[in-house]
């Protein structure tokens, strides 16, 4: 048990301490784009902090103290919360004292849905098996943050699933997508908060003589009295071990991190390379913003395949300025070559939409060389507040097209692909804004390249989102280009290992290399998706448990493990033979061997 000052105010005021770790701790987590650490930290305070409190029961006190530090709690997780969220929020609406508000609700509804596992868990701790203790609890959390983002317009923006810091685990995201990143979070936090009671709250059956139930002691305080006969089993020994296991799996889990992934290269005898190019034209002048857009394609046409136009590019009020717009937009592909991804915000038909009138959409039209509309989409997921009352969201799937690529000029047409047309099928298919939040809806076939333009209004919101695109790519195994137009934007190319970002303005061309021929089958997340994620994270739980306790009832001989934790803290701490910790490791280390005499018979 590690060693603690009576007089020190983790001592005597714990729940302050961990409410104003919860505090901070959420403001540095739980970000636009939550990083991983923070998390984890955060997260196992609050598993730490529910079991301070249910151990600190006293009957003295009023019931109504206990009643209020859940809420204070829940308080300082809120606040903390919505702190971090401040910059980005305030720009959101016209109003700031509105955005706050709002800012505040949806910090409160997110703080609870976090705790709802929380409790859970600690309902129903003392009555799980060892390895159900320390599973249990990431999958609550998995199905938590899944019913959440289905729930919420948002989708898994504002949710606390890792977005950075993930690079030891990005590779699950293509099997078991965010709620394996949300399980990796719980296991992590879980171990953190079981080491933290270990070592600072009291081991029922151990403490004879000492302070009251529930409260943080020193060591050197309580009498401990070594049985004269084989004592009865402990109940932290074979949580321990589950602990141990769990440990090792989550090391495990990162080892996929260690291979090379490089993107493919955009020259080579397996690759087909493909120049794309965000087009963000300069600052206003007196031009109209389809001229804007429309000069700025032209000035690229030469340097790119695929020209993409960010969210909502320009406006079209009558169906008339949208045949007109697209057909210049067809002028310059035929012109160039290419295909332009032009992408509009237009009024909707009045008898398309039920006879309400004056509503509008946003959509992607992707021209080809031939000046035929080879794909049309529209936006699924639509911004509350902002754009909900004035548009709609579609409800069609993201279509997936076989572009057929060309061959370059310098290389003949036999020698780049089979006839009679010549060409390489690229499999690509659109997304747009918000749409990158959710997840993507089964597609008729895997594709190589994702289309998304979008348009956000903070750089913390374009970071974010940036990574949420990310995210979809590397979950079916794809390259996504970005192509955000907002104020202080974050654009790129992400997934199948493309890294290259841009922030701020100005058009970007970039050259990808797509493997040839493309032979992608769909990912594992891909088919199952995140309620077949969410069913392999719970037969962890049950499946898995039965193998884990297996191995605890046949034994295992894991004392090495403490003799070398005992030696490594040895070697890095000079007064090691007083440490509170040597000799908590010390103290287990003989538990096991003296376990193992009176289990042996001889």
């Amino acid at each position: 048990m590690m060693a603690i000052d009576d007089e020190s105010i983790l001592s005597t005021h714990p729940s302050f301490v961990l409410n104003a770790a919860t505090a901070i701790l959420a403001f540095l987590a739980l970000s636009p784009s939550p990083s991983f650490i923070p998390l984890v930290l955060l997260l196992g305070t609050l598993i730490f902090h529910t079991r301070v409190i249910a151990r600190g029961r006293d009957p003295r006190r009023h019931h109504h103290y206990q009643i209020s530090q859940h809420f204070i709690r829940l308080g300082c997780l809120s606040v903390g919360t919505a702190a971090s969220h401040v910059s980005p929020s305030t720009s959101a609406l016209s109003s700031p004292v509105l955005s706050i508000v709002l800012l505040l609700g949806v910090s409160l509804v997110s703080a609870i849905a976090a705790l709802i596992p929380v409790y859970g868990h600690a309902w129903y701790y003392q009555r799980l098996n060892p390895w159900a203790k320390v599973t249990l609890f990431p999958a609550l959390w998995s199905a938590t943050w899944v019913a959440a983002s289905k729930g919420s317009p948002l989708g898994r923006m504002g949710t606390w699933s890792p977005l950075s810091g993930v690079e030891s685990y990005e590779w699950i995201r293509a099997y078991l997508g965010a709620p394996g990143l949300d399980w990796i979070v719980a296991g992590w936090a879980v171990i953190g908060a079981q080491l933290a009671e270990f070592a600072l709250l009291e081991e029922p059956g151990v403490v004879l003589n000492g302070p009251p139930e529930g409260t943080l002691v020193e060591a050197d305080a309580v009498d401990y009295v070594r049985p004269p006969s084989p004592p009865p089993p402990q109940p932290r020994e074979p949580l321990k071990k589950a602990l141990f296991y769990l440990t090792v799996v989550l090391l495990a889990a990162t080892l996929p991190s260690f291979t090379s992934d490089l993107p493919s290269a955009p020259r080579a005898d397996n690759t087909t390379p493909l120049a794309v190019a965000c087009i963000l034209p300069p600052p206003a002048t007196k031009e109209s913003e389809f001229d804007r857009y429309l000069s700025e394609t032209k000035r690229n046409g030469g340097r790119a395949k695929i020209l993409l136009w960010p969210e909502g590019a320009v406006r079209f009020d009558n169906e008339s300025e949208r045949t007109q717009a697209l057909a210049q937009v067809a002028v310059v592909t035929k012109q160039y070559g290419v295909w332009i991804g032009a992408t509009f915000d237009e009024v909707i038909p009045v008898s398309g939409h039920g006879g309400r009138p004056g509503l509008r959409r946003t959509g992607l039209a992707l021209v080809g060389p031939d000046g035929q509309l080879d794909i049309e989409y529209y936006k699924r997921h639509l911004v509350p507040l902002v754009e909900s009352f004035s548009n709609v969201a579609s409800t069609v799937s993201p279509p997936v097209y076989n572009l057929p690529l060309p061959p370059p000029s310098h290389i003949k047409a036999p020698q780049w692909a089979e006839g009679p047309n010549f060409t390489r099928p690229i499999p690509l298919t659109p997304l747009i804004c918000l749409d990158a939040s959710h997840e993507i809806p089964s597609l008729s076939e895997p594709p190589a390249l994702i289309l998304a333009p979008a348009h956000t209004w903070h750089p913390a919101v374009g970071q974010a989102m940036f990574q949420l695109a990310r995210a979809r790519a590397n979950e079916l195994n794809a390259k996504i280009i970005w192509c955000d137009g907002g104020h202080g934007a974050v654009g790129g190319l992400a997934g199948d290992g493309e890294r290259d970002m841009q922030v701020g303005e100005g058009t970007w061309v970039k050259t990808i290399g797509i493997p040839w021929p493309f032979k992608h089958s769909r990912t594992m997340y891909a088919i199952i998706g995140d309620v077949g994620a969410i069913v392999i994270l719970w037969l962890i739980v049950t499946g898995g448990g039965s193998g884990v306790e297996h191995v605890m009832v046949t034994g295992v001989d894991w004392s090495w493990v403490m003799r070398a934790l005992e030696g490594g803290w040895q070697w890095t701490t000079d007064s090691a033979s007083n440490s509170r910790l040597a000799q908590m490791l010390r103290r287990w280390r003989e538990r096991n061997d003296l376990q193992a005499v009176w289990d042996d018979p001889e």
